[in-house]
């Protein structure tokens, strides 16, 4: 008990695994360059993303038909944005502006700023912080959603947590940081409204359902954020971490 490790060791719950402890090493400036290319690499622009191949667009007449069908698929000034070989349809929101739109597999505007602040305390480098601020600015530039019928949980907590985050940077303005924390608080009002049912959140601002893909775990950690941030200030919320 308590004696040094310093080899490889098998946790007693499963002999197939081994743990060994690599500790620090010291590689060539060459690593850094490698590094410092990544950083480059992730402060260029990045294009739009193409449809993927297997999605097929449907013409307006096709959509009419299909509310036909299917009453309600369209609701909420939704439009159809494609077709997958399996014969399924995906919908997109038509209501939703840019900034607050999610999808499976994208973490959106907000996901990327996100990135961006992980990314600046990882390298110190100010242009990631400088992204992330503007982004911060385009929600406070826009305001609240007005259509949230379609809107995720996770769109919401992602910008609070962002809101918050940036906010607590000694590079911004403090007049920008009580603006971004007021937006932050306005947000998670109207995420409260738009989102509870039955002590828990929904999958959108439409939906009777839940789902976790929809993000309820980022929201209810915004909040905790939220209330960390004003009522106990001596708790350091780090922001929502995101990866992909």
């Amino acid at each position: 008990m308590g004696e040094k490790q310093n080899g490889p060791f098998q946790p007693s719950f499963n002999a197939s695994l081994k743990v060994d402890f690599q500790g620090s090493r010291v590689t060539s400036d060459g690593g850094l360059i490698l590094v410092r290319e990544l950083d480059e690499e992730g402060l260029r622009p990045q294009p739009e993303r193409a449809a993927p191949p297997t999605r097929s667009r449907m013409s307006r007449e096709g959509q009419l038909t299909l509310e036909k069908r299917f009453p309600g698929i369209l609701k909420h000034n939704r439009a159809i944005d494609g077709t997958n070989p399996d014969g399924g349809w995906f919908t997109r929101s038509a209501a939703l502006s840019p900034q607050w739109v999610m999808a499976y597999g994208s973490s959106g505007p907000s996901g990327a700023a996100l990135l961006d602040l992980t990314r600046f305390h990882q390298t110190k480098d100010q242009r990631f912080l400088r992204r992330a601020e503007q982004q911060a600015d385009r929600y406070l530039q826009e305001g609240l959603p007005k259509a949230t019928f379609d809107l995720w949980p996770r769109a919401c907590g992602q910008v609070i947590s962002l809101l918050l985050a940036v906010s607590r940077e000694d590079g911004i303005a403090t007049a920008k940081q009580e603006r971004y924390r007021a937006f932050a608080r306005d947000l998670a009002d109207l995420s409260i409204q738009v989102f509870h049912k039955n002590g828990l959140f929904r999958a959108d601002g439409s939906a009777e359902h839940y789902e976790a893909i929809t993000g309820a775990d980022d929201l209810v950690w915004a909040l905790v954020q939220l209330h960390c941030a004003l009522n106990r200030p001596d708790v350091k919320m780090e922001h929502i971490d995101v990866n992909w």
